[in-house]
C-alpha cells in the first residue's frame, strides 16, 4: 500500500460575536472531532433563520474550501444541539483548518421581549424565584462547559430544588442537595461568581451553601451557625431575608450582595469579601451592613453590581415622604456615596446585556406610575444608574406568551453573553408567583452570529476495526506461534498506514511487542498479521493486550484497540456444586487459584457450574470457591502438570438458618441474596392440606445448638415441600415494612434433599425472649425460634372480647389473619405475665383449634414480627407467634378435673388421661337429656349435657373429653356440654361414697354450688350410698318413668316437702321401695330448686346396677 501525506486539520475553536447588537440566537458546546472525518457540534438556544459551517485557514477568513449552509427549517436550524460533518473535501495535506459557524437569528418583535424558549407552567409543582444564567465566555486558558446554563430556584412545598437547564431550555435535572433542609421559603437568592460557583441562600434559615456548577456537591454554611445577616442594623424584628442575592468576582475577590427588610419601616443591604481556606464565603468578611433611610423603601428585590463599581439596589414601592414608585439606590463598595434617584421608577431587578447596555425590570402595575404599561427600561452602554432618567431608555414590554401569560412583574433577571435575559416573573404582581420563566431575546432584527469552533488539531488516522481472533489463547511453551489479524482502514485515497503492533503484558519479564506482517489489502484496508508467543513461565491466565496502528505522519497518534489474551499452560477444569447436594450445580460461583506469590487465576462458573482456569505448570494453587449467600470453601491445594488439563470439582456450602437471617449479630439488610438448606418444620398451606398462608418454615440448630427458623415465599410455581423435608433454597432475603423478621424469596426452584427428617423441638417461650430490637439481634431473642407455650389463658383485647373476628375487621378494612391473645411469664424466675399475640392465617388454612376468652390453651409456632394490625391491640410488642398446623393450637388438657371448678362458663376444656379416665355413674333414661361422670378416685363429678350426638350409657369411661362449662339458671348446679371425646374401656364402676343426710349436697366449693345452708365437703355429682328408712312413695309418676320417694336415716334432710323428718328426696325409674321399708339408695347427687331453696336429690337409675336400691 501507498502512503501519501498526511492531511491535518487544525479547528480552532474561539468566542466570536460579530454583533454588539442583542442575537436572539446564541451558540453554545461547540467542539470538533480530533481527525477525519471531523464531527463539528453546536447547540441552539433559538431557532434560527440559517446555520453555515464553513472550513478556512487556519488564522485567516478566505479562502473557504468547504462549506455547507442550513436554511429553516432544516433540524440543524432548530433549538437545540447538532452536529454537521466535514470529511476532509476540498483540504490540502498538512494544512490546519478553522471551522468556522455562523447562525442567523430570526427577526424579533420590535418595543418587546420574545421568548426564546419557556418552562411548562404547572402550578402543582412549581414556584421560582431567582434564577441565574453562567454568562463566562469560556477561553482555551479556562474552558467552561457550563457556559449558558440556567438555574432557577424552586421553593414549591414538596419539590424543593434548583432546577439546571441547558441553554436551549433542555431540562439537565437538580443540583444535589442531599441533606439539606431546605426551609418555607427556600431554595430562594441565587448567584453566579467568576468561578462559576452558584451561591445559593435560604432565607427561612438564614443559610447561605456554595454549590459546583455542575450540581454534584456543595460546601454548607461558612461556620456552625454563621448567619450572613447577624447583626443586621435594622430595628426591630427582620420580616424577610435573602430577598435577592449578587455576586461578582471570585476567591480573594469575590463579593457577595443581599437585601433585606422589615415590613414597612426600614430595608437594608449586607455585603461580604473574599473566601476563607475551604472555599466558602469568609465569616469575619462581613465588611458593613447598610440601612436605607426610612423616606426611602421597603421593597428591595435583586442587587446589581454595576460596571463602574457601585452597587445598585432597585426598590419597586416608596413611603413616608418617597414617591409611591421607588427608585434606584447606589452605594459605593465601601459603603459611601449613598445615592437615591426616584427618576427610575418601579425597579425590581437590573443586568448589563452583551453591548454594554443596561436592563431594567419594573413592576408594571402601580398607581400613578407614567410607564405602567413598561416591563423594562433599557439604558444606553456607560449609563450610571444612580443620575439616569428614564427618558434615556428605551422602553419595552412582555410578549404575551401561552404559557407567561404575558408576565408583567418581571422580579429577577440575568443576562447571557449574548444578551438574551432569563427572567422570572409574576402575572400578578407582587402578589403573584412565578410558575414558570424562560431565556427571552431583545428585540432586534436577525442578528449573524458567528463563532470560531475550537483549536483542534484534525488529521486523517488509520483506524483498527477488526481484530481476530479475540479473546485468543497462547500457549506457554515457547514455541507455537498463534496468529492474530488485524484489519486497519484507511480514508479513500489516502494510504497512510506505517505500521501495526500488539503489546502484550504477560511475560515474565514485562510487556512484549508482537509487530504485524502486512498481508493484503482492499481499497482502503489492510490486513496485518502478528505472531504471539507466550515462553514457559510466563504468567497463566487472562491478560489484556493493546492493538496499535501507526500513521506515517508521526504528529498523528495511533489509533487503538483491546485484545485478551489468555495464556494456558496447564488448565484446570470441574464445576461447582452443593455440598449438600452434590447433583446441584451452581452458577456464578467466583474460583480463585492463588500461588501465593502474586500469581491468581480467578473465573466464574457457568450456567452449569463448570468453570476453567489457565494455570502456570508445576505450580501450587489454593482453591476458593464463592458466592454471595454461600459459605465461601477454602483449602484445597492443586498443582496441574505443565500442559496438561487437570479435573477436580469444587463445592460450596448453603448458609443455615441462622447466619441465613443474621449477619454477625445485626440483622441481614433487605435485597441480598442467600442459600439455605434445612429441615421443612411448618409446610405450607394447599388445597387439601393445612399450613402456613404462602409461606414455609424452615429449621435447624447449628448456631449453637439453638434452633432457628426463617419463612420462605411460597411461589405458586416452585415444589410443596411437606414437612420433614430437606430442601435447598436460593433467593433473596427479602424484610417487608411490615415483617421486620424477612424471609426468602426464591429466584431459582427450590430443590428437595431427602425427606422424613427431624427438625429440633420447640423451646419454652418467655416474653423476654422475643426480640425487642428489629435490627440488632443475640442470644435466643431472635425470629424464627420455634416455640412452645403450655396452659396459656386466651385474654380479652381492643378487638378480641367473647370472641375473635375471622377474617379481622378494622375500620372497613379486612384481614386475612385471625387473632388472639394469650398471657406467657415474662422469664423463667419472673412470674409476671406478659400478653402475646397469635396469629392464625386462618381456621380453615391452619387448621387448629381457635379459642375463645378464658380458654387455656397449648400454643407451638414460630416467632415473627408484624405491625399490621398488630397496632390496634393494646400491648405494647409487635412479636406474634405463628402457628401452622391443627395440633399447634390445642386446648390445655386438665389430668385432674376437679381443676374444672374455678373456670368461667363459656371456657372451653380438655381432660385428657389415660390412666384414670372419666366414667359415666348416670343417665337420663327418660329422656337423654343429661349423664353424669366422675373420675376413680371420687373428687369430681359433673353434669353432662346438652349434645343429642353424646348418648353414653352407665359404665361407659372416656380417656378425652372436650366441651364447654356452664351454669344451671335455676339450680347452679355446673354443667358441661361435651363437644368432642375418646373413648375408654366400657362396662367400668365407681365405688359410691357412705353419705348422712345432713352431708348430702356439701357447701359451695369454688365455681360448683351446694345446697342451701349446706355443711361439709362439696359432693354434687358424686355418686353416694345412704341407708334408712322409706318415708314417703310416690309411685311411678315422673314422665312415666321415675318414682319420687324420700328416706330419712335419722338426721333429717332439706326436701321439697317442708319437712326434714321426711328425709331426702331420691329419685329412681321403674325400681322403687314401699313406705316403711329400710333400704339403701345408690346414686348420683343433684340439686333442685324448691321455692326460694336449693335442696339435694340423689338420681337412682335402676338400669345402671342391680344394687342401685336394697331392701333389708
Amino acid at each position: 500500500m501507498q502512503h501519501a501525506a498526511r492531511l491535518v486539520l487544525a479547528i480552532c475553536l474561539v468566542v466570536l460575536i460579530t454583533s454588539v447588537a442583542q442575537a436572539g440566537v446564541g451558540i453554545y458546546k461547540w467542539s470538533a472531532d480530533a481527525y477525519l472525518p471531523a464531527n463539528i457540534s453546536y447547540t441552539l438556544n433559538a431557532d434560527t433563520a440559517s446555520v453555515t459551517v464553513s472550513i478556512v485557514p487556519h488564522g485567516t477568513t478566505s479562502p473557504v474550501v468547504w462549506s455547507v449552509t442550513k436554511t429553516a427549517p432544516a433540524d440543524e436550524t432548530k433549538r437545540g444541539k447538532h452536529v454537521i460533518v466535514w470529511d476532509g473535501t476540498g483540504g490540502t495535506s498538512g494544512v490546519q483548518y478553522d471551522a468556522i459557524i455562523t447562525a442567523v437569528g430570526n427577526a424579533q418583535t420590535a418595543g418587546q421581549l420574545s421568548p426564546l424558549w419557556e418552562t411548562t407552567a404547572d402550578t402543582a409543582t412549581r414556584t421560582y424565584y431567582q434564577v441565574a444564567i453562567n454568562n463566562r465566555v469560556p477561553t482555551v486558558d479556562k474552558p467552561n462547559p457550563y457556559f449558558g446554563r440556567v438555574y432557577a430556584c424552586n421553593y414549591k412545598s414538596g419539590y424543593k430544588k434548583i432546577e439546571m437547564y441547558d441553554p436551549d431550555g433542555t431540562y439537565i435535572g437538580k443540583m444535589n442537595d442531599t441533606g439539606i433542609n431546605w426551609g418555607g421559603s427556600a431554595p430562594w437568592g441565587i448567584a453566579i461568581d467568576a468561578d462559576d460557583h452558584v451561591w445559593v441562600t435560604d432565607r427561612s434559615n438564614r443559610r447561605l451553601y456554595r454549590f459546583e456548577p455542575d450540581g454534584s456537591s456543595y460546601l454548607p454554611n461558612p461556620a456552625p451557625g454563621w448567619d450572613f445577616w447577624t447583626d443586621t442594623a435594622i430595628t426591630g424584628a427582620v420580616s424577610q431575608f435573602s430577598r435577592g442575592l449578587a455576586a461578582a468576582g471570585s476567591g480573594d475577590t469575590l463579593k457577595l450582595a443581599d437585601t433585606h427588610w422589615n415590613a414597612g419601616t426600614q430595608f437594608g443591604i449586607t455585603v461580604a469579601s473574599g473566601e476563607n481556606a475551604s472555599g466558602l464565603a469568609n465569616p469575619s468578611s462581613r465588611l458593613w451592613k447598610w440601612v436605607a433611610n426610612p423616606d426611602y423603601f421597603t421593597k428591595p428585590y435583586q442587587p446589581y453590581f454595576q460596571a463602574n463599581g457601585k452597587l445598585i439596589l432597585p426598590g419597586y414601592q416608596g413611603m413616608n415622604t418617597t414617591p409611591a414608585n421607588g427608585g434606584i439606590f447606589s452605594i459605593n463598595w465601601d459603603g459611601t456615596g449613598v445615592a437615591f434617584n426616584s427618576a427610575i421608577t418601579r425597579p425590581t431587578c437590573a443586568t448589563t446585556l452583551s453591548d454594554g447596555s443596561i436592563l431594567v425590570g419594573r413592576w408594571v402595575q402601580g398607581t400613578g406610575d407614567p410607564d405602567a404599561t413598561i416591563a423594562f427600561y433599557q439604558f444606553p452602554a456607560g449609563t450610571d444608574l444612580s443620575a439616569a432618567d428614564a427618558a434615556s431608555a428605551a422602553k419595552l414590554t412582555f410578549a404575551a406568551t401561552a404559557v407567561s401569560g404575558g408576565a408583567n412583574f418581571p422580579r429577577f433577571m440575568n443576562a447571557d453573553a449574548f444578551g438574551n435575559v432569563a427572567v422570572a416573573g409574576s402575572i400578578q404582581g407582587e402578589a403573584g408567583y412565578s410558575y414558570t420563566f424562560g431565556l427571552y431575546s431583545m428585540p432586534d432584527t436577525g442578528v449573524t452570529v458567528t463563532q470560531n469552533a475550537g483549536t483542534v488539531l484534525c488529521s486523517y488516522q488509520p483506524r483498527v476495526i477488526n481484530v481476530t481472533p479475540n479473546p485468543v489463547v497462547v500457549n506457554a511453551d515457547g514455541a507455537t506461534n498463534t496468529a492474530v489479524d488485524v484489519t486497519v482502514e484507511d480514508l479513500a485515497g489516502y494510504s497512510d498506514i506505517a505500521s501495526v503492533k500488539i503489546v502484550a503484558n504477560y511475560g515474565a519479564g514485562g510487556t512484549t511487542t508482537f509487530n504485524g506482517t502486512f498481508v493484503s489489502g482492499n481499497g482502503n484496508q489492510a490486513i496485518y498479521r502478528c505472531q504471539l508467543t507466550a515462553q514457559v513461565g510466563d504468567v497463566a491466565g487472562p491478560h489484556a493486550a493493546t492493538v496499535y496502528a501507526y500513521s506515517q505522519a508521526g504528529a498523528i497518534p495511533p489509533s487503538t484497540a483491546s485484545l485478551n489474551t489468555r495464556v494456558t499452560d496447564g488448565v484446570l477444569t470441574g464445576k461447582v456444586y452443593a455440598t449438600v447436594l452434590p447433583s446441584y450445580y451452581i452458577a456464578g460461583a467466583t474460583v480463585t487459584a492463588d500461588a501465593g506469590d502474586g500469581d491468581v487465576q480467578t473465573t466464574v462458573s457457568a450456567a452449569d457450574g463448570s468453570f476453567s482456569l489457565d494455570m502456570t505448570g508445576g505450580k501450587s494453587y489454593a482453591i476458593a470457591v464463592s458466592k454471595n449467600g454461600w459459605s465461601t470453601t477454602n483449602g484445597t491445594h492443586i498443582t496441574v502438570p505443565h500442559l496438561e488439563t487437570v479435573n477436580h470439582d469444587a463445592k460450596l456450602a448453603p448458609l443455615d438458618v441462622r447466619d441465613t437471617i443474621v449477619v454477625g449479630t445485626d440483622r441481614r439488610p433487605d435485597a441480598q441474596f442467600v442459600a439455605c438448606a434445612a429441615v421443612v418444620m411448618r409446610q405450607s398451606a394447599q388445597t387439601g392440606r393445612n399450613g402456613i398462608q404462602d409461606y414455609y418454615v424452615l429449621s435447624d440448630n447449628k448456631w449453637n445448638n439453638t434452633q432457628q427458623g426463617c419463612l420462605v415465599y411460597q411461589r405458586t410455581s416452585d415444589p410443596y415441600f411437606n414437612e420433614g423435608d430437606l430442601v435447598l433454597v436460593e433467593g433473596t432475603w427479602t424484610i417487608n415494612s411490615g415483617d421486620k423478621d424477612g424471609y426468602i424469596l426464591p429466584t431459582s426452584t427450590p430443590k428437595l434433599i431427602s425427606t422424613g427428617n427431624t427438625y429440633p423441638d420447640p423451646v419454652q417461650f418467655y416474653w423476654n425472649n422475643a426480640p425487642q430490637d428489629y435490627v440488632k439481634m443475640d442470644g435466643d431473642k431472635t425470629w424464627g425460634r420455634y416455640v412452645y407455650i403450655n396452659g396459656a389463658q386466651v385474654v380479652p383485647s381492643a378487638v378480641v372480647n367473647n370472641q375473635a373476628l375471622d377474617p379481622l375487621t378494622w375500620d372497613g378494612v379486612s384481614y386475612r389473619f385471625s387473632e388472639f391473645i394469650i398471657n406467657v411469664p415474662a422469664s423463667e424466675t419472673d412470674p409476671t405475665l406478659k400478653s402475646i399475640k397469635v396469629e392464625i392465617d386462618t381456621k380453615t388454612t391452619v387448621g387448629c383449634y381457635y379459642p375463645k376468652v378464658g380458654d387455656v390453651v397449648d400454643v407451638k409456632g414460630v416467632v415473627c414480627w408484624t405491625d399490621t394490625p398488630w397496632g390496634f391491640w393494646s400491648e405494647t410488642t409487635s412479636n406474634v407467634i405463628k402457628p401452622g398446623k391443627p395440633t399447634d393450637v390445642v386446648m390445655h388438657p386438665f389430668p385432674d378435673p376437679a381443676a374444672f371448678r374455678n373456670m368461667n362458663d363459656g371456657q372451653t376444656v380438655l381432660f385428657q388421661n389415660d390412666a384414670d379416665p372419666m366414667v359415666v355413674t348416670l343417665i337420663d333414661a327418660a329422656n337423654m337429656a343429661f349423664s353424669y361422670a366422675e373420675n376413680s378416685d371420687r373428687t369430681f363429678g359433673i353434669r353432662m349435657v346438652g349434645n343429642n350426638s353424646f348418648t353414653p350409657l352407665a359404665g361407659d369411661s372416656f380417656t378425652r373429653l372436650v366441651g364447654t362449662l356452664g351454669t344451671d339458671s335455676v339450680t347452679g348446679e355446673r354443667t358441661f356440654k361435651v363437644t368432642d371425646y375418646t373413648s375408654g374401656p366400657s362396662g367400668q364402676k365407681v365405688a359410691p361414697l357412705g353419705v348422712t343426710s345432713r352431708s348430702i349436697g356439701g357447701a359451695k366449693l369454688g365455681q360448683c354450688n351446694g345446697i342451701t345452708g349446706g355443711i361439709g365437703l362439696q359432693n354434687v355429682g358424686l355418686r353416694v350410698k345412704l341407708a334408712g328408712t322409706v318415708m314417703k312413695s310416690d309411685g311411678i309418676g315422673f314422665d312415666g318413668f321415675y318414682a319420687d320417694w324420700y328416706l330419712y336415716d335419722g338426721y333429717g334432710a332439706a326436701n321439697d316437702l317442708g319437712d326434714p323428718s321426711m328425709g331426702v328426696k331420691v329419685r329412681s325409674i321403674f325400681n322403687y321401695p314401699n313406705v316403711g321399708d329400710h333400704v339403701s339408695a345408690t346414686g348420683v347427687v343433684t340439686l333442685e330448686k324448691s321455692g326460694d331453696s336449693v335442696i339435694p336429690v340423689i338420681y337412682v337409675n335402676g338400669e345402671t346396677y342391680n344394687d342401685d336400691v336394697t331392701t333389708y
